[in-house]
């Protein structure tokens, strides 16, 4: 678990590098959308567990699945659903 904790802070810190080195505009552009991307990602996310009993799917809320559907957004979330359908 402790090497999955330092990739992620190593990811975490590149991706920070990455946006200070950007120009300002772009840096805008890249926070808006990463914000509503993990917006939407997290909102499916809920409305899953919200209908899980009537869908059959079970997403527990955790670090593993928070991260992936705030990264990643909606395509994170239904391969997190489709995971947990097999």
């Amino acid at each position: 678990m402790e090497v999955f904790r330092n990739i992620l802070l190593i990811g975490c810190g590149l991706g920070i590098i990455i946006l200070i080195i950007a120009s300002p505009r772009r840096l805008g552009k890249i926070a808006k959308w990463f914000f509503t991307n993990a917006v939407l990602g997290i909102a499916i996310l809920l409305v899953i567990n919200y209908f899980s009993s009537s869908l059959g799917i079970l997403l527990p809320i955790n670090a593993l699945t928070l991260g992936v559907s705030g990264v990643m957004g909606i395509p994170g979330v239904a391969a997190l659903a489709l995971l947990a359908a097999v």
